[in-house]
């Protein structure tokens, strides 16, 4: 065998130079992680700089009074953003650095949602709403006792998992604040 058919794989020249040029994966693989990076990122909302989860919650807000506004269940944007951040977060996280990237924000979603759930019957279910997103964004930050531990679980995971008890934690919360209102007579 000559030096140049040792250099050049059995794939013939279109073959070879199609590889080099445009890389060993495919085009729809490219896409998915595009379209995986998409979703994590919150529609693009974890690349506002400043405060990018918080930037992901009202995202998520914003989703949600469209969503529930249309009659839906939020139930279903709980399972919906659970299921697609598990996948997105493990395609979207090999292209990210960091344990944690600042840009996913998906996980945001859930947590809100997860914050938000069973609040849309409510007598005024916007101040719930509103509500459910500032003590969401307080656990989130602050991260108490099994919020915390949930964060070190490490991959897709551990992200949304820290997430989601936030909100499960905000949605208790509002509960008790909105019933210890109308304990006192203030019938919000």
């Amino acid at each position: 065998a000559t030096h140049a058919s040792r250099a050049i794989p059995r794939l013939g020249m279109r073959s070879y130079w199609w590889k080099r040029i445009h890389g060993s994966g495919s085009d729809r693989t490219k896409n998915m992680v595009l379209v995986a990076r998409f979703l994590a990122t919150g529609f693009l909302s974890g690349y506002i700089s400043l405060a990018s989860g918080t930037a992901g919650s009202f995202a998520a807000m914003a989703v949600y009074f469209l969503w529930v506004g249309h009659g839906y269940s939020a139930f279903w944007l709980l399972i919906g953003s659970w299921v697609l951040g598990i996948w997105s977060i493990r395609k979207a996280e090999q292209d990210l650095p960091g344990n944690d990237p600042g840009e996913i924000v998906i996980d945001e979603f859930c947590g809100f949602y997860a914050a938000s759930l069973g609040f849309s019957s409510w007598n005024d279910p916007v101040i719930a709403v509103v509500t459910a997103l500032l003590f969401f964004r307080l656990f989130d930050v602050l991260k108490p006792g099994p919020i915390g531990w949930a964060e070190r679980v490490p991959g897709a995971w551990g992200i949304m998992l820290d997430d989601l008890l936030a909100g499960v934690c905000a949605n208790l919360s509002v509960r008790l604040v909105f019933l210890g209102a109308k304990y006192w007579g203030y019938y919000i």
